[in-house]
């Protein structure tokens, strides 16, 4: 094949490709300028990952463990480096990720469009269609919205969808070895990624995908050709799923422990799953579907810029408010209204896709667009969460995964996703009917149908929508003092007033991209203009409309520079002044803000506090019950040496907690409980720095036991009265190895101030195994003979060898797959050229 002819026919990929990799970098201009973005949820993830960074590239090992946030938990939870799965050192690479720092979002761009635009062309769609397809779905404007917010795994779990999408689809077409090829790399790549409900969203939008084709083949009499493409197919899921094997299956070891898992002692719930009103505080209102189409129909954002002139600005003047103060508070407004707790922005795929995706369920001819329609719609429904609690709470109580996952709004990415498909493939349909009477009748219903749209969200906007939020109470509450209830009252209708306001500019916004979209499929049909011409125009009515709104998320002031970013990673003086601690491992706890909702501390220290969406439910009960309430004694037991706090001038300041109780102590009697309720009851005494009661839980004398490990103990009562110089030093600290000596005349207990894990933990005495008893509610006791002793701990989880083991299968098979598919596409070429 001479150049000539390699262009003409790969031409329009590499137009794609370079158009790609232009609109990535123009969208991204300051991250390949080197600044980071400002996300709160990749510092809450990198402070709470630091000491597992640290030790990786320190020895080249997953510790497995991290004692630096809530007390200690799995490190697979929080950071994972693969040692089997070759895919993930894959994935890093073409993510540009390196370990620790955040991910450019210039790749997170380009490999959404790059991957819809491989389903495009398994789809067999016009490669400048598919370009109109593959900008669509890359900045719809969730994605800049939760780059923004850092939630990097569920970026590149959607990046990667549709890529396993196009392998299913190239299978299903008769390329079984590409199809599965392609489907098992980016499956591989998706399930490493590790975004869990995406993960669990995706899979069943796939698997009504395989049904699509399924019934296409029982009409088209092609079963035995879906049966060979579903083994297939069913081959790389088990391949991709043993790739990752290490990390799901230590994920799912522990998850009966987390807050996934349920089971908490202090819900009357213990479904094995998260609390409902916990898993479905962001769900989608019902009329929130329209913001896919009208973005600000429903108020944008919670923290919006109404602008200089706005309503709420001009109300806040009246009432005395200084200009500069009132332009601040309405570059900050609360614009959303709907019934979610708050919201960064909405789901906007574009107005043009409403008129598109109608289009398509005319045009297109394949009776798998109803399928593919279908795994839409139900996520759509489960995004209304328990807006739609009758079909949700079912699904919730009697469906395996779902009461696991919280935050069901972000199922309509999914839906997202499903109309783009439609819409391209249609379009396609569209530009390909030769029937020109039919053509006519397919884009007439279209306009009726994208009018009676329009009509109907214009009477929701005059006489239906109250524009009242969730926020207005708190507006509310801020206000009344200052201006009574009737200036407040003023402060609240012009804040509607502006909200209305939005809507209605969003709505002409959208009318006037939908009618230029109608009258660009108009002017094709009536011969004014070439095709080429007419899909050029629409990728130009995409552009302009979604990269505005996706800008209006992610821009320049999400950003830091590189300085200012690694000084963030730095150590206070306060954080120094604690570090010159000659104590191996104490524990902090950092009330400047939100203890749970912010893990900086833990970059610098060990904490008692933190930030993970999956942490112990037996800690989040500990949290609930006694740490929240300063409770003394638990706060001691945890070993919390340093409360770090600001004082009223607002200057960061620490206090020592006198009786932290270190790393283990010897105590003298136990408290016997029925079950762990009780123990954590029993847990009760005085906030620090308060005087004890008699009452009080006395953690440096006394052990609170269940009543089935009390059988397991030699003795319940331990007499130190004769033994003043009893003692346990820890001598050697890991995350994952905790060496001790001890000192004592006489047998006895003793207990440690790290969390009790039973998947992983063990522990020796002088080289001989003994049993780890859960203490406290969740602390580690051991009993510990007379005379001196080494006390060993280690964790391995019991999971962790198997699971590299059949990653490093996995791995290798889908590279065997990948070799077979590139030798036969080498082959199909060569015949291909021979012929000619």
């Amino acid at each position: 094949m001479n150049f000539s002819s390699f262009l003409s026919k790969y031409l329009y990929h590499i137009i794609a490709i370079v158009a790609f990799i232009a609109l990535s970098a123009l969208f991204n201009t300051p991250a390949l300028q080197g600044d980071k973005l400002n996300s709160h949820d990749y510092f809450t993830w990198a402070y709470g990952a630091q000491e597992t960074i640290d030790y990786y590239k320190k020895t080249g090992e997953n510790p497995q463990w991290s004692n630096a946030q809530f007390g200690g938990m799995p490190s697979v939870m929080i950071d994972y480096y693969a040692e089997s799965n070759i895919f993930q050192r894959v994935w890093h690479k073409l993510m540009g990720y390196k370990i620790g720092q955040p991910f450019n979002p210039f790749y997170f761009f380009f490999w959404a469009m790059l991957s819809f635009y491989l389903l495009s062309q398994a789809l067999r769609i016009k490669p400048i269609i598919g370009i109109l397809g593959a900008i669509i779905f890359g900045f719809a404007s969730y994605h800049p919205i939760i780059i923004a917010a850092g939630h990097n795994t569920k970026m590149v779990d959607l990046a990667f969808l549709p890529g396993i999408t196009a392998g299913i689809v190239w299978a299903y077409r008769g390329n079984y070895i590409k199809g599965a090829a392609i489907a098992g790399v980016f499956l591989a790549f998706f399930l490493d990624a590790g975004h869990y409900q995406i993960i669990f969203y995706g899979g069943i939008f796939c698997l009504l995908f395989a049904l699509g084709f399924l019934v296409d083949a029982l009409k088209t009499k092609t079963l035995k050709n879906w049966t060979i493409a579903s083994l297939s197919l069913f081959a790389i899921v088990v391949l991709g799923f043993l790739s990752s094997s290490s990390r799901i299956i230590q994920t799912l070891d522990y998850n009966e422990f987390s807050m996934r898992g349920g089971n908490s002692v202090l819900s009357e719930e213990t479904n094995g799953g998260l609390d409902k009103s916990y898993a479905f505080q962001w769900s989608n209102g019902l009329g929130e579907t329209y913001s896919m189409f009208i973005p600000n129909i429903f108020g944008a954002a919670s923290s919006y810029d109404l602008g200089s002139n706005s309503n709420y600005a001009e109300a806040l003047n009246k009432l005395g408010v200084p200009y500069n103060q009132a332009q601040s508070l309405s570059s900050t407004a609360p614009a959303y209204w709907g019934p979610q707790p708050s919201l960064s922005g909405p789901m906007y795929m574009g107005a043009f896709l409403f008129i598109l995706t109608v289009l398509g369920l005319f045009s297109i001819k394949s009776q798998i667009k109803w399928w593919i329609l279908a795994g839409g719609i139900l996520c759509l429904l489960f995004s209304y969460g328990d807006n739609l609690d009758w079909f949700n709470y079912f699904l919730f109580d009697n469906v395996p995964m779902f009461n696991k996952f919280r935050s069901p709004n972000m199922a309509m990415t999914i839906t997202g996703f499903a109309l783009a498909i439609i819409a391209i493939w249609g379009l396609h349909s569209f530009f390909l009917e030769k029937n020109k009477e039919l053509q006519w009748k397919h884009l007439k219903y279209t306009g009726i149908i994208s009018i009676a749209f329009f009509a109907l969200t214009l009477l929701n906007i005059a006489f239906i929508y109250s524009f009242t939020g969730t926020a207005d109470a708190g507006i509310q509450q801020q206000f009344s003092q200052a201006f009574g209830e009737q200036g407040t009252q003023s402060v609240l209708n012009a804040l509607r007033k502006d909200r209305q306001s939005l809507a209605w500019s969003s709505w002409f916004q959208s009318l006037l991209f939908t009618a230029l979209t109608f009258t660009a499929l108009w002017a094709f049909y009536k011969g004014k203009i070439k095709e080429k011409i007419g899909i050029i125009v629409l990728i130009i009515i995409a552009l302009i409309d979604l990269i505005p709104t996706g800008k209006k998320y992610l821009n320049e002031n999400n950003y830091m520079d590189a300085y200012t970013f690694q000084q963030l990673f730095k150590p206070s003086d306060l954080d120094k002044a604690i570090q010159e601690d000659p104590d191996l491992y104490y524990r902090v706890y950092d009330v400047r803000q939100s203890p749970f909702n912010d893990s900086k501390a833990s970059a610098f220290h060990k904490s008692i506090g933190g930030y993970h969406p999956a942490k112990m439910q037996a800690y989040q009960d500990l949290i609930s019950a006694h740490i929240g309430k300063f409770n003394g004694a638990v706060l001691s037991m945890l070993n919390t040496k340093y409360i770090i706090s600001r004082n009223n001038e607002g200057q960061e300041i620490y206090q020592i907690n006198p009786n932290a109780l270190g790393n283990a102590w010897f105590v003298e009697k136990s408290k016997i409980v029925n079950n762990k309720k009780e123990a954590l009851n029993a847990l009760e005494a005085a906030s620090l720095g308060n005087p004890q009661s008699d009452s009080d839980f006395k953690p440096e004398k006394e052990v609170v036991i269940t009543e089935d490990f009390a059988q397991k103990l030699k003795s319940t009562q331990w007499n130190l009265s004769d033994d003043d110089n009893a003692s346990i030093i820890l001598k050697s600290y890991k995350p994952n190895e905790l060496i001790f000596t001890s000192k004592n005349e006489n047998d006895g207990f003793a207990v440690f101030s790290d969390i009790y894990y039973p998947k992983g933990w063990v522990a020796k005495i002088d080289n001989k195994e003994v049993e780890i008893h859960e203490v406290n509610f969740l602390l580690r006791g051991l009993e510990i003979p007379a005379g001196e002793h080494t006390i060993s701990f280690y964790f391995e989880a019991p999971s962790f060898e198997k699971g590299e083991r059949l990653g490093f299968i996995g791995s290798i098979g889908l590279t065997l797959l990948l070799i077979v598919a590139a030798v036969q596409n080498l082959i199909i070429w060569n015949k291909k050229k021979t012929a000619k």
